[in-house]
């Protein structure tokens, strides 16, 4: 294989000039990245993000516990209502918890991609799942992509760049859920109200993937199943744990990864401590990061730079990469420096828990907040 938290400045485009602005701008073009980092400058280099006294241990290695065409025609046609009741229900098929219900339509310009271009609405989830499982061998990868500049916008962006490499970089199958507006602004822009928008129809996806699991229990028997939200993906997550409080299956996925988060450092733990969606959640770390550096010039750090004093939240695992030579789309392979760096990936992309006590490549764990954050060596 191969919570609530304040609106910490929300970044709208603005017409005048602004020093925060200028700083921004100023960064993005110093680095010449778009939001993917297409271009990974050694920018990550030096000390790791220590938010408290490193202890010597390792820690545990897990916390508690279709067709052709870019962008083709919708498949199976679209859906109505807005967020209708439904009746039906189903177990929780493996997943723990109160019996699954079906969450009904919804309908929303948000949509979902196999890597083929074949389009889906968001009710159709399931649909594309099966899909993309038909021809997996091992895991399914499902993607939240960050701020659309370059590359032709999404989801041409990610379906010619990033989701192809998910596949080739993981042995993956990969599905990914794209967000209107996420090119608002370009290139100096931060559509955080955009992606924040996107947020409840993210949630009545993993609400609709989870009722067709528990009703096609045979449907990935063999294949694992990963999130990962990328940059500006998490402010989906964010929104998606803030404005729907019924509970997921705690497998709905085998392992999930909040990337490079550009969500707000302060008081994070009050919402991802809500992500129980699968049985290890990882929260990825750089103080390398330029294009954060950029967006923490706007509204305070950003969750994906460092935890420095911020609690933490008890459900996840903080992987901090500032010791390589990285800046933001590190979650691929062309992103990645050093083999430790990419033995992490490369298990976690795959379903997998990784198993921190033995691994090669930890220079120093620290404990606080009922959990841990590791700080990779760059090696």
């Amino acid at each position: 294989m191969s919570n609530v938290t304040q609106d910490h400045g929300r970044a709208r485009t603005r017409a005048a000039a602004h020093p925060k602005l200028l700083l921004f701008a100023s960064i993005l073009v110093a680095t010449a990245c778009d939001d993917e980092g297409r271009g990974e400058s050694g920018a990550g280099a030096g000390t790791a993000a220590n938010g408290g006294a490193d202890s010597t241990g390792q820690g545990p290695g897990t916390s508690q516990g279709s067709t052709t065409g870019q962008g083709g025609t919708t498949s199976q046609g679209s859906t109505t209502g807005q967020g209708g009741s439904s009746t039906s229900s189903a177990g929780s098929g493996g997943g723990g918890g109160p019996d699954i219900q079906d969450p009904g339509t919804m309908t929303s310009d948000s949509r979902i991609y196999t890597t083929d271009g074949t389009e889906y609405v968001i009710d159709e989830v399931g649909d594309a799942f099966a899909h993309a499982a038909a021809s997996a061998t091992d895991n399914l990868v499902f993607y939240v992509h960050g701020r659309g500049c370059g590359g032709g916008g999404e989801p041409q962006k990610s379906l010619s760049e990033a989701m192809p490499e998910l596949e080739s970089d993981y042995g993956s199958r990969a599905i990914l859920f794209n967000w209107q507006g996420s090119d608002v602004g370009c290139p100096l822009g931060f559509p955080e109200d955009q992606a924040r928008a996107a947020g409840p129809a993210f949630a009545h996806t993993l609400h609709k993937l989870a009722f067709y699991k528990a009703t096609h229990p045979g449907a990935f028997t063999g294949l694992k199943l990963t999130l990962i939200t990328h940059s500006m993906g998490s402010f989906l997550l964010e929104e998606a744990m803030l404005t729907n409080a019924t509970p997921l299956p705690a497998t709905l996925f085998d392992t999930a990864m909040i990337g490079s988060a550009a969500s707000a450092r302060a008081t994070h733990a009050a919402w991802v401590s809500q992500v129980a969606l699968s049985p290890v959640l990882y929260v990825s770390l750089n103080a390398g990061d330029n294009v954060l550096t950029a967006a923490s010039a706007l509204g305070g750090v950003r969750l994906g730079k460092n935890v420095d004093g911020e609690p933490l939240a008890a459900n996840a695992l903080y992987v901090d990469f500032s010791a390589s030579s990285v800046n933001h789309a590190y979650y691929l392979h062309g992103g990645q420096d050093g083999a430790h760096m990419t033995a992490f990936y490369d298990t976690i992309m795959n379903g997998l828990v990784f198993d921190f006590q033995s691994a090669a490549g930890i220079a120093s764990v620290e404990a606080r907040d009922g959990t841990f954050v590791y700080h990779f060596d760059g090696q």
